[in-house]
């Protein structure tokens, strides 16, 4: 009896520690089939403000299917200047009804794979440090806005 009382505390004890792999960790780090996302801290956005702002970002990149996403960081609370908000705000993506008034920046390294070329991007090779802006109106949802070099 006592042999099954220990099995079942040692699975239970098991469980509740795979369980408790997912999502971030206190780091503020999460990964996903092999993409590390580092949502750091941040005074201006909660993580789950964060966490949005890089699945828009994981969107588009599985949309062009020619890559794989690495390693996903959001950048720091410095790119909400009111400097990038207004370069934001000159892009095709603005609203001029809803014009951005808060941005984030992530920073990326991915791998390409055969047809990356025709994104412009060289087959099969590493690109580190890609940024990715965001903007979005004081609450609303968050726009991919720029990317590059």
């Amino acid at each position: 009896m006592k042999k099954w009382i220990g099995m079942l505390l040692i699975l239970t004890m098991l469980f509740a520690l795979c369980a408790c792999g997912s999502g971030q960790d206190a780091s503020g780090s999460a990964e996903n089939d092999g993409l590390i996302v580092d949502y750091g801290t941040s005074e201006l956005y909660t993580p789950s403000e964060l966490e949005d702002a890089a699945n828009v970002v994981i969107q588009q990149f599985n949309d062009w299917g020619w890559g794989t996403l690495l390693r996903l960081k959001y950048d720091g609370d410095d790119a909400n200047s009111q400097e990038n908000i207004d370069w934001l705000n000159q892009h095709e993506a603005a609203d001029p009804a809803h014009p951005f008034t808060q941005c984030a920046k992530f920073v990326s390294d991915f791998h390409t794979n055969p047809g990356a070329d025709q994104g412009g991007f060289t087959t099969d090779a590493d690109y580190t440090d890609w940024q990715w802006f965001l903007g979005r109106s004081e609450g609303g949802d968050w726009v991919l806005v720029d990317m590059g070099y």
